[in-house]
């Protein structure tokens, strides 16, 4: 109920630009929580009270490989936590990346920034 309340009041703006990709469920379930994780997070500390959330998020299949491009338009995390990425939910999103052997990143151009590349099984 206070995610339900929380979009009717910021509105946010999710772009999304991803196409079909056909995973088995080692890769799906992994990177499925990991956007939900992303997503949680840009609502709990990128949520302005003018509302102004704005989300991107890119998936494409590149040969072998899947790229996740996600973005939000929030504060970004502070300098050493960008580096260190200790909070529960980014230890989570840590932990489910290297489920799936992949290469990762955190930022913070003009927001959050995360990046992910896995191979295809």
């Amino acid at each position: 109920m206070l995610y339900v309340n929380l979009l009717e009041a910021t509105k946010p703006i999710i772009e999304l630009e991803c196409e079909a990709i056909d995973l088995e469920l080692s890769n799906a379930i992994p990177s499925g929580l990991i956007l939900n994780e992303l997503i949680t997070n840009s609502f709990k500390h990128a949520t302005t009270p003018k509302g102004n959330l704005r989300v991107s998020i890119w998936i494409k299949q590149l040969n072998k490989e899947v790229i996740l491009s996600y973005r939000d338009n929030g504060p970004g995390l502070p300098e050493q936590e960008s580096m260190n990425a200790d909070t529960l939910g980014l230890v989570l999103v840590k932990s489910l990346a290297e489920q799936l052997d992949a290469k990762f990143e955190f930022g913070n151009e003009k927001g959050f920034t995360f990046d992910l590349k896995f191979a295809v099984k």
